[in-house]
């Protein structure tokens, strides 16, 4: 008895150091200064319009779109560092995302498309640097679901 009792505290202990890593996790800044501030900011991107009017009931308030570096958290401390590819993030006013990746989804296939990464936040990643302008269909449905749906629009990201 006192075997397992041994076992199973080391089992738990090493279970539970294994959710911090010392190599750290992949991380996303929250907004425009803080990519700056973590020293991973590209570039600035826009769109022609904003809100970006996608049909009768769908619109998208974006506050900032921006590319950074992917980065991560170095081991256990907040002290991020560079890895290799890049990503696209995009801010929006609370809810714009409502319904989104249920009701509907923004990207050009299932490899293609714009991650929830907040209630207010959409992600993709690249693995070289991307076009000045990207083209991104909006689609009813659910690319994680299988069920597109008709196209519902278009949105257009632009380099500054």
């Amino acid at each position: 008895m006192l075997k397992y009792i041994i076992f199973s505290y080391f089992a738990c202990l090493i279970l539970m150091s294994s959710c911090n890593t010392l190599r750290g996790h992949l991380g996303i800044s929250e907004n425009i200064a803080e990519s700056k501030k973590n020293e991973v900011f590209i570039c600035l991107y826009h769109t022609d319009g904003n809100p970006i009017k996608i049909n009768d009931t769908l619109a998208l308030s974006i506050k900032e779109i921006w590319l950074e570096n992917m980065w991560g958290y170095s081991g256990r401390q907040l002290k991020s560092k560079k890895t290799s590819g890049y990503q696209l993030c995009i801010t929006l006013h609370s809810n714009s995302l409502r319904g989104y990746n249920d009701k509907w989804v923004i990207g050009n296939d299932q490899f293609s498309r714009l991650g929830e990464y907040s209630d207010s936040s959409l992600l993709i990643e690249f693995r070289n640097l991307p076009d000045t302008i990207l083209n991104y269909k909006v689609y009813e449905g659910s690319f994680e679901f299988d069920s597109i749906g008709k196209k519902l629009g278009q949105i257009v990201l632009k380099k500054k």
